[in-house]
C-alpha cells in the first residue's frame, strides 16, 4: 500500500470539508483551500518523517548517525573514527656546547611548503634529547596533527622542516626515518555496510574472511587480505595497510607474546590473537602500493563542458582504483564503467589506451593504486 501523496490529501481534506458543510465551495487561493494546504503539507511531512524512521530501521535505508546506531545497536559494530598517521623521525644535533639539551614531546615538524604554500605538520610522542656535550641522532616517533589520508607521505615529500624553537646549545636538523601511514577518514557509510555484511561470515572464527574482518577492527587498518594456506607449513599470511596502501612495521608473528610497539603490523598482530584458531600460523606483514598510470580517450556529445566532464571522470576512475583490495586485478572494464558513470547520456564512447590489458598485483602483498590518470 503506497502512502498518500499530498494530492492525495488534498483531495481527502476538500472531501472531508464538503462533508461537514456541503454549501462550502473551496476555491483557489481562498481561505478555505490554505487551511487544507497547510493541514495536507503538515500531514504530508509526518509521513515523510514516519517513513524515514522505518527505513533508518534498516541496513540499506540507515545513514549517518542513524547507521552507526543501527550497526552499534544490532551487530556491536562501532563506526571507525578517523586516524592520524604515524612515522618516525631522526633529529641531529652538532655543534654541542657543553649542555643537555632536549626537544620535548610535542615538537611540530613539518614537510615543504607546496607552490600553494600548505603543509603537512607532525608532532613528536617521544622526547629526543642529548647530554652535555653530545652530538648524534635521535630517533622519535611522530604523529600528524590532523587526522585522515592526507598524513600518509609518499614519495619526496618527506617531514624535513622543524616548526617549534629548537633547543639552544647546538644546530640541529631533522630527517624522515619513516613514510608516515596509518592515516584514514572517518569511515564511510558504503564501508561501514560492508562491514556489517561481512559479519556473520566471521562467527566461525579463524576463517580467511574472519582474520581479514579482525585486521580491519583495527583503526587505522583500511584494507586487509588473508593469503591462502600453504600446504607445507599451514602457514597463513594477512597483508594490512591504509587506503592508500601504505603500512607501517615489519611481518609479525600472532601470538599471545607479540607486543604492540605503535605499528600498524603489531597492532594487527595482537588483535589477531582473538580471531586466530589455536595451534594455527599466522603471520601480519605490510601490503606495497603497485601504481598503475591510467590513459582513456572519449568521445562526447556537442555542448557538453570538457573541463569539468575530465575532472569528474579523473575523480571517477581515482576512486574506483582506490576500491581495490591488496590482491586484487584492476580491470578494463572498471576503469570504462567509472568512466560512463560520471554521464552516460553524454560520454558516446570509451577506449583504455593504458593499461593495455587488465592488471594484476605483481605480487601477493600488492594493492593496485592510481597513479597519473590522463583523459583525452
Amino acid at each position: 500500500m503506497a502512502a498518500p501523496s499530498f494530492d492525495d490529501l488534498m483531495n481527502i481534506g476538500k472531501a472531508e470539508a464538503i462533508l461537514k458543510r456541503p454549501s462550502l465551495g473551496v476555491r483557489i487561493g481562498d481561505i478555505s483551500e490554505m487551511l487544507i494546504s497547510a493541514a495536507a503539507a503538515m500531514a504530508d511531512r509526518l509521513i515523510g518523517w514516519f517513513a524515514e524512521r522505518i527505513a533508518a530501521t534498516f541496513l540499506d535505508g540507515a545513514s549517518g548517525d542513524d547507521l552507526t546506531q543501527l550497526a552499534a545497536d544490532h551487530w556491536a559494530i562501532q563506526r571507525r573514527e578517523a586516524t592520524k598517521a604515524i612515522g618516525t623521525v631522526t633529529f641531529n644535533r652538532s655543534g654541542a656546547d657543553g649542555t643537555s639539551q632536549s626537544f620535548p614531546i610535542g615538537t611540530t615538524v613539518a614537510t615543504a611548503r607546496d607552490s600553494q604554500g600548505n603543509d603537512i605538520q607532525f608532532v613528536t610522542t617521544q622526547e629526543a634529547s642529548w647530554a652535555a656535550s653530545t652530538n648524534g641522532t635521535r630517533v622519535v616517533a611522530t604523529e600528524a596533527v590532523v587526522a585522515g589520508v592526507a598524513g600518509n607521505l609518499s614519495g619526496a615529500n618527506l617531514v624535513t622542516r622543524i616548526i617549534s624553537s629548537p633547543p639552544p646549545g647546538g644546530t640541529y636538523t631533522i630527517t624522515a626515518s619513516s613514510q608516515p601511514a596509518g592515516g584514514s577518514e572517518e569511515e564511510t557509510d558504503d564501508e561501514l555496510r560492508d562491514r556489517v555484511r561481512l559479519y556473520p561470515s566471521t562467527l566461525r572464527r579463524g576463517t580467511p574472511n574472519a582474520l581479514e574482518y579482525g585486521a580491519k577492527s583495527v583503526q587505522s587498518i583500511a584494507v586487509a587480505k588473508a593469503s591462502a594456506v600453504q600446504d607445507s607449513t599451514g602457514l597463513v599470511t594477512v597483508f594490512v595497510s591504509d587506503s592508500s596502501g601504505n603500512s607501517s612495521g615489519t611481518t609479525k608473528v600472532v601470538s599471545p607474546n607479540t607486543v604492540d610497539d605503535g605499528t600498524m603490523t603489531a597492532k594487527v598482530a595482537v588483535e589477531l590473537y582473538n580471531w586466530a584458531c589455536a595451534g594455527a600460523l599466522v603471520n601480519v606483514t605490510g601490503g606495497s602500493v603497485q601504481t598503475v598510470n591510467i590513459t582513456v580517450t572519449i568521445a562526447v556529445k556537442l555542448g557538453i563542458d570538457v573541463a569539468q566532464l575530465i575532472t569528474d571522470i579523473q575523480n571517477s576512475i581515482s576512486a574506483r582504483v582506490n576500491r581495490l583490495n591488496i590482491g586484487e586485478t584492476l580491470y578494463l572494464s572498471d576503469i570504462m564503467t567509472a568512466v560512463k558513470a560520471v554521464d552516460p547520456d553524454n560520454i558516446v564512447n570509451v577506449v583504455v589506451n593504458t593499461p593495455l590489458v587488465d592488471t594484476a598485483p605483481s605480487t601477493p602483498g600488492n594493492i593496485i593504486r592510481p597513479g597519473v590518470i590522463t583523459v583525452q
